[in-house]
Parts: C-alpha cells; structure tokens; sequence
C-alpha cells in the first residue's frame, strides 16, 4: 500500500504506539521500520522533577539531520521545541542523569549579575 500511495504522489504519514520497555529501541510492532523514508522518536522522560517530552530524528532517507534529543512543548500557540539534553546520559532508559562533566561545567558557572534598567527622571 506504501509503495502504490507514494508511487501515486501521496505523501503517507503513519505513527506506531510501541510498548516502551526501556530495554530495546524499536520504533514498530511490526517489523515495517524499513518501510519508511522518516523515523521521529517520541517519548516522556522524568527530569529535573517533571515529566517532559522528548524527541529525536532517527531516520530519514537520503538526509543528513541532526541525532540530539530535544525536549519540546505543544502550547496552544503551537510546538516549540526546546533544549537539547546532549548534557544527559540515559535518556532512552528512563533513568536519564547529567553527565559528571556537564555537572561540574554547571556547577562552575556563576550567576551573572542581573541588570535592572531604572526609569529616567525629567
């Protein structure tokens, strides 16, 4: 049905429910990965006491895209998509925990003075 859709100049887009075991990466219950020009990851993690969404490009056919984990939003202003969380180790687990030299970089850092504009008088 793909191949005579495409074929036909119609573009598909199909989306597979996966049960997340945490312990493998399969992106169909039916073995059909090899089908598709395109593959986006989406998945809920807990990080930093809040449950956020995450996505990443796995595939897409004849392109080179970028492989960063991103967290993202759906507002009602539309999607947004956020931070990459490369300073994170096991994203894909469910147990993702910053990185130790990510952790020292942030704790190095200090804060930077806030500037606060006064208004002028006349």
């Amino acid at each position: 049905m793909v191949t005579v859709l495409t074929g036909m100049g119609i573009t598909m887009m199909m989306t597979a429910e996966v049960e997340d075991s945490y312990t493998d990466l399969r992106f169909s219950p039916h073995g059909t990965a090899f089908l598709t020009d395109a593959i986006i990851m989406h998945r809920y993690i807990a990080l930093k006491g809040h449950l956020q969404r995450i996505m990443a490009v796995v595939k897409v056919r004849g392109s080179v895209h970028s492989k960063e984990m991103r967290a993202f939003e759906i507002t009602k202003d539309g999607f947004v998509m956020g931070e990459s969380l490369g300073s994170y180790e096991g994203l894909l687990t469910g147990n993702p925990e910053l990185m130790p030299s990510a952790a020292r970089t942030t704790a190095d850092k200090k804060p930077r003075p806030r500037r606060v504009s006064r208004p002028t008088r006349r």
